[in-house]
């Protein structure tokens, strides 16, 4: 896969994880400055996890990992009573894909069978 084709479906899988969350999100009455954050982090993580995916050999695991350990970081936050702030974590996740992208980006990465 090209790497523009990384950033497309980091990019596509992103808007669709963050359109599939607006309703429950609207529901509880979030703001929308704290949706528009959590939608940078989401898009940003995603590159994360594409890149990875693709950097570690087409396998599920190393992602997953990564997607769990987000995951349990901000829940065990919020257990300890510390709200989770979505700009704190959009801004994290955007300075970690900006990394990983100049990690990746000066490779043509091929998906085996294409």
């Amino acid at each position: 896969m090209p790497i523009r084709g990384l950033l497309r479906s980091a990019f596509i899988i992103g808007a669709v994880w963050a359109l599939w969350h607006y309703a429950p999100l609207l529901r509880i009455n979030r703001p929308l400055m704290w949706i528009a954050w959590l939608t940078l982090g989401t898009l940003a993580m995603r590159l994360i996890l594409v890149c990875l995916y693709v950097r570690c050999g087409y396998t599920i695991w190393i992602p997953a990992a990564f997607h769990f350990a987000d995951n349990i970081c901000w829940q065990l936050q919020q257990a300890r009573g510390i709200a989770f702030h979505p700009e704190v974590h959009a801004i994290a996740m955007i300075v970690m894909a900006i990394a990983i992208w100049m990690l990746v980006s000066d490779r043509e990465e091929r998906i085996p069978g294409d």
